[in-house]
């Protein structure tokens, strides 16, 4: 739960001042940088887990992008 919450906060309309409130004054880090974890009660180890899979993902997503466009230009 505490984790949703924490990504409540990240993606809604509230100022700046008010998130750092709440989540910390680097809540803008990627990553464990970004967790104060007394604020958030979210493990550092989860915010890296979670941190982890979205680098991965988006390294597939660069590679598939690249590889479709290999495939396009080999059929033109």
């Amino acid at each position: 739960m505490c984790e949703i919450a924490r990504n409540s906060v990240l993606m809604s309309g509230y100022p700046d001042e008010v998130k750092k409130a709440w989540l910390g004054t680097n809540y803008k880090e990627a990553g464990i940088a970004g967790n104060d974890i007394c604020r958030s009660n979210v493990p550092n180890i989860r915010i890296g887990h979670r941190y982890d899979v979205l680098c991965e993902e988006l390294h597939l997503l660069k590679v598939a992008y690249h590889s479709r466009q290999e495939v396009i230009l080999f059929h033109l």
